[in-house]
């Protein structure tokens, strides 16, 4: 079974896909498994969208901290 679920919180995207695409200005920016997408973003969108998601441990994202 597929679901398309659109957001902009990725940390819901995060818990439901297995697999992320970031759209920005109706462009695919990027593509991937949840996993690649999370950890290694290469657009500056996907940083800003990645810098929202709540952390439950308080740690700040890398990007972030710049």
């Amino acid at each position: 079974m597929t679901y398309l679920f659109i957001s902009h919180d990725l940390g819901v995207v995060r818990y439901l896909s297995d697999r992320i695409a970031v759209l920005y200005l109706g462009r695919l920016m990027e593509f991937g498994d949840a996993e690649t997408v999370f950890s290694a973003p290469h657009h500056p969108y996907t940083e800003a969208l990645l810098s929202l998601v709540p952390s439950l441990d308080g740690n700040v994202r890398a990007s972030e901290s710049s």
